[in-house]
């Protein structure tokens, strides 16, 4: 019986299989930790999205509002008019819709009710005057609230408010 003196250093085939074993286990976690950050990272996305709009439409209405010369209430939304042009913005429950001339901006957002004030008074009759708009919304099924205001000067106050003969 001759033996071999020159032995080669080599793993065996059972510790070759655990490393197989324990390398896929240690991909399998790496690839379900980057799934979820994925799924995370859509949701967020899809959240800043709606807020994005939010923050669109309220900056755009706010906008509005101070540029106005007067404000003025109508069934469907809420009237901003300077110089003889009118910015009119009308709301559906899914979506609201910035009128100015022949352009027309769209807002991909739920407006569940438009109400407007003049000295503390609600309006009920349309083409009235007013000095606040407020839009309930929702997002994501939460209620929010948009409120902007307009400030009269006392000789636009009398202006906007004599009857006219």
């Amino acid at each position: 019986m001759t033996t071999c003196k020159h032995r080669l250093r080599a793993f065996t085939i059972v510790e070759t299989m655990v490393a197989l074993v324990l390398t896929a286990l240690a991909i399998s976690f790496v690839y379900a930790a980057i799934r979820y950050v994925q799924r995370q990272r859509d949701t967020l996305s899809g959240q800043l999205d709606r807020y994005g709009e939010f923050n669109r439409l309220h900056g755009a209405l706010q906008a509005d509002a101070d540029d106005a010369d007067e404000i003025r209430y109508n069934a469907d939304g809420i009237d901003f008019y300077r110089d003889h042009r009118a910015i009119q913005y009308l709301v559906s429950d899914s979506l609201c819709i910035r009128h100015e001339g022949i352009v027309a901006d769209t807002f991909r957002i739920r407006v569940d009710s438009v109400g407007c004030w003049f000295a503390g008074q609600r309006l009920e009759t349309a083409g009235q005057l007013a000095d606040q708009g407020v839009l309930s919304v929702a997002i994501a099924d939460r209620p929010l609230t948009i409120t902007v205001s307009k400030w009269y000067d006392a000789a636009t106050l009398i202006q906007l408010t004599q009857p006219t003969e």
